[in-house]
């Protein structure tokens, strides 16, 4: 298996910088509402760099919901965990990891997939693993920008998009609004036709019940 290693330090820092300058303009807290996203929610902010939809995602979820911020960059996790300590968040927690969430089976509401997928080698066993974490219903809101594409050169079209998220989860497109592209998990078809959804046992391990 092909595995992530994070940018270098210059290069993140580089693009903070802009990040940072080209976020003035855009609509944080909005990019996040797109999902559907509602007090109590529990979020997985996957890639969250610096934290842009994060801070925004918690705020709306409040005390009685929660977000994990995850990045396979160092600074990126120091970064958001400045602004945590800075807003006196208690409904945030970072993860330092890379395709491997850390988070038990059906435990997210919404995934938050910005400005990140491109950059993934085994986007596949990214896939696979957030169609895990997901409740069936949940929404993964995947958004690819200009400079991401820049940095990975590489750009991934509607239809490469849609078929990644069905032979990986499934996950069907439900909308599409400008650069979101926004995917909710289904129930798998079982080989006798019947859907079935993974649930959680007591024990905290996958069992299958058939719908």
């Amino acid at each position: 298996m092909r595995k992530d290693i994070p940018m270098t330090n210059f290069i993140f820092r580089m693009m903070t910088i802009v990040m940072r300058i080209r976020g003035i303009f855009r609509s944080k807290k909005k990019e996040v509402l797109l999902t559907g996203l509602k007090e109590g929610d529990v979020v997985l902010d996957y890639g969250c760099g610096i934290g842009f939809n994060t801070m925004p995602a918690a705020e709306i979820v409040g005390k009685k919901g929660k977000v994990y911020a995850i990045d396979i960059h160092p600074l990126a996790i120091k970064t958001v965990e400045k602004e945590i300590k800075k807003k006196r968040l208690t409904n945030v927690e970072t993860v330092l990891s890379d395709l491997d969430t850390e988070l038990p089976d059906e435990s997210v509401d919404i995934v938050l997939l910005y400005n990140v997928l491109p950059m993934i080698k085994n986007c596949p066993v990214l896939i696979k693993e957030l169609y895990r974490i997901l409740r069936t219903g949940g929404i993964l809101s995947v958004k690819s920008g200009s400079g991401v594409n820049l940095y990975s050169g590489k750009r991934i079209e509607t239809k490469d998009l849609e078929k990644l998220m069905t032979d990986n989860g499934p996950l069907e497109l439900k909308k599409k609004i400008e650069k979101f592209h926004i995917f909710e998990k289904i129930e798998r078809e079982g080989s006798d036709g019947q859907r079935t959804s993974k649930k959680l046992s007591k024990n905290g391990k996958g069992e299958l019940g058939k719908y």
